[in-house]
């Protein structure tokens, strides 16, 4: 029959050449250029939390990224860490995170996001952020930021700046 296909025992696809499949985070692929593998991590380090895992997340007071306390002690914020050097800190962690927040944003592209510029997240790395996070930071700390020329909104829904 003409337009019939064969089967060869293979699914096939009939998606458009152009569209890409999905792979899941952390997945390795093959570079065309010599089989070099590279890691597929346009998030950033995207991670999954199991549902046993997100009692332990929390949201940084400066930049509002959601993630674990664990990943928080071993790499940092990846917005605040040069700021703040919560790496191995876990004295920092507790000070400048908040395990207490409303709502989950999941940014992809901050720099061409409405979304990220409406909550002041443009301009940070690419990932999941809360819309309010609940605590104030030290005195010191603050000092701190404004010593570093970070200027600091608090995060949770004031809208006040400490340096106006």
């Amino acid at each position: 029959m003409p337009g019939a296909r064969r089967s060869t025992g293979q699914s096939q696809s009939v998606a458009s050449p152009k569209r890409r499949r999905a792979k899941p985070t952390g997945e390795r692929r093959k570079k065309k250029n010599g089989g070099q593998e590279d890691e597929d991590d346009e998030m950033g380090g995207a991670f999954v939390v199991t549902p046993a895992q997100q009692k332990h997340l929390r949201a940084c007071m400066v930049c509002s990224f959601v993630q674990i306390h664990q990943r928080f002690l071993s790499e940092g914020c990846p917005n605040c860490e040069a700021h703040l050097g919560m790496v191995g800190a876990p004295e920092v962690v507790e000070e400048c995170t908040s395990p207490v927040y409303e709502g989950l944003i999941s940014i992809v592209d901050p720099a061409n996001s409405w979304v990220a510029k409406w909550n002041r997240l443009d301009g940070f790395a690419p990932g999941v952020y809360a819309v309010k996070v609940v605590g104030m930071l030290s005195e010191d700390r603050l000092m701190q930021l404004e010593e570093n020329g970070v200027r600091y909104f608090p995060r949770d829904g004031s809208g006040n700046s400490t340096t106006d």
